[in-house]
């Protein structure tokens, strides 16, 4: 990708173009051509900041670059490995940085499979040392289901016969409409007990609504 129009006009692209032309990218569905606008930015000598990084991180970690319900090894390695290139050059990863690794690090390697919990659970920890303050955002993808509703999860058809079980006096009922409440792995059972001292050991607390989807 290129800023043609600038150029050709004399005028030299800013990072603030560069970061504008990312997220075009990004939200358009071309994560590679946004990891090149951000190639192209350091080649030209711009300084990236906080917004561009996390730009690349969401490059990695985008719907089309996890197709949609997983995300390869190779891409959640250099998601993380863009923070490791923030602090580096000075610039602090921000919440929005976190959310967007957080974001993939819960997509599993595979579909079906688990998310990656090490992985977001040591992301967590780095930003809570970091004293950086969670958001809604944060809690909502720390406590998210998985894997997704509907995508071939022995868990989605549990959970429908769960429900219809549960009318006639069997299984566990949820908090709204009868439901079935979804079973718990021993892989999520053991991250979300993990994620709870998580926030202990670093004197914060979870939110009332993490709380309540645990």
């Amino acid at each position: 990708a290129r800023l043609p129009g600038m150029q050709t006009g004399g005028l030299a692209p800013n990072g603030y173009a560069f970061s504008a032309l990312m997220e075009a990218c990004v939200i358009g569905g071309q994560p590679e051509t946004a990891r090149a606008v951000f190639d192209q930015m350091e080649e030209q000598g711009i300084a990236p900041d906080a917004a561009s990084y996390t730009l690349l991180v969401r490059a990695h970690t985008s719907p089309q670059t996890a197709r949609a319900d997983h995300l390869a090894e190779f891409d959640i390695r250099a998601a993380r490995e863009v923070l490791v290139r923030m602090i580096a050059s000075g610039v602090p990863p921000n919440v929005a940085t976190y959310n967007a690794l957080l974001a993939g690090c819960m997509l599993p390697a595979e579909p079906g499979g688990e998310p990656r919990y090490s992985y977001v659970l040591e992301a967590l920890e780095h930003m809570l040392r970091a004293q950086v303050s969670p958001t809604k955002r944060t809690f909502r993808l720390l406590v998210q289901r998985e894997p997704p509703a509907g995508r071939g999860s022995r868990g989605g058809a549990a959970g429908r016969r769960g429900g219809r079980g549960g009318r006639r006096g069997r299984g566990r009922q949820g908090a709204v409409g009868g439901a079935a409440a979804p079973s718990l792995s021993g892989a999520r059972l053991s991250y979300l007990q993990s994620l709870v001292r998580v926030f202990r050991s670093s004197r914060r607390q979870l939110d009332g609504e993490a709380y309540l989807s645990i």
